[in-house]
């Protein structure tokens, strides 16, 4: 009887650590993961908000209408309503 209750004892402390290692493995990949995400774009996000080219196509998505600047010349523009027939 001792020997049976040894083992089910062994089995149930095995496959406690067993889990515990596996979440704690998972935990860290995600972490991991998570780093490599946030390395890969940060200079990709600094790109976007210095670009000029990429400020007014911002600029022009966000506006019905105005001038911006670019390359020391002023463009004018309009949006013209999708609905509107000629």
């Amino acid at each position: 009887m001792t020997l049976r209750v040894d083992l089910s004892l062994q089995w149930i402390l095995s496959a406690i650590g067993f889990v515990t290692a596996f979440l704690v493995g998972l935990w860290q990949y995600r972490r991991a993961q998570r780093q490599q995400k946030i390395a890969l774009l940060l200079p990709l996000i600094s790109e976007f908000e210095t670009d000029e080219e990429i400020q007014a196509a911002c600029h022009l998505f966000d506006y019905d209408a105005g001038t911006f600047t670019m390359d020391e010349r002023e463009y004018t523009f309009s949006r013209i309503p999708i609905s509107s027939k000629p």
